[in-house]
């Protein structure tokens, strides 16, 4: 299975300038691939351009083995890009993240609480907006987001996994964690209960 990832590269490069529109201070990239287990894609995928220097995208895995893991996904980077645009857009943009993720949990959930033979389905989810060189994130589950800043890649989300909280605790080392069966075992997901835990950062623009 591939673990669908977001990747923000920064780099030292002028601004993007997009066809006929006005210079963007970020240049977006997506793409999802179905990986080598399943025959249909639960990955997700989709960004919100604000404005010149505001980009909001979104990246979600549906939880396998549950029916409706699709339909999560495809949920969640929806409703979380939706929330965000109809937003208060004088809000900072961290807290109408963190709203718009929230949004998508207790819709997902009420959707599986109304359709039976959705009755199980959760993703995980992380989304992020940059804005004013300003990286936020809202994040629940394992899809993970990397920042690549000068030829480093550093991972800067925590896996929601039994198995790397256990790694966390000093309980089992990393190394075994990366074959453990159970790594992919959720301790958190959208749509599981009517409020999710979501774990939010910032990290602003490095210094040239």
């Amino acid at each position: 299975m591939v673990r669908p990832e977001a990747v923000l590269l920064e780099s030292s490069s002028s601004p993007a300038t997009a066809a006929g529109s006005t210079d963007l201070a970020f240049e977006i990239a997506l793409l999802t691939d179905v990986g080598t287990n399943r025959e249909n894609n639960e990955d997700a995928c989709d960004h919100f351009i604000e404005s010149a220097d505001t980009v909001v995208f979104a990246v979600a895995d549906g939880v396998g083995g549950y029916d409706g893991g699709e339909v999560a996904s495809a949920m969640a980077v929806e409703v979380t890009l939706r929330a965000y645009r109809e937003s208060a857009s004088n809000l900072e943009p961290g807290k109408r993240l963190y709203r718009a993720v929230q949004r998508a949990n207790i819709e997902i959930h009420d959707r599986a609480l109304a359709v039976p033979e959705l009755r199980r389905m959760a993703t995980t989810l992380t989304a992020v907006v940059v804005s004013n060189g300003l990286l936020q994130v809202a994040h629940v589950g394992d899809c993970r987001l990397y920042l690549v800043r000068r030829g480093r890649m550093v991972q800067l989300t925590k896996d929601h996994t039994v198995v790397q909280e256990r790694v966390r605790m000093g309980l089992m080392t990393a190394a075994r964690a990366r074959n453990h069966p159970e790594r992919s075992a959720l301790t958190r997901s959208i749509g599981h209960e009517l409020v999710v835990s979501v774990d939010r950062m910032r990290k602003p623009r490095a210094a040239r």
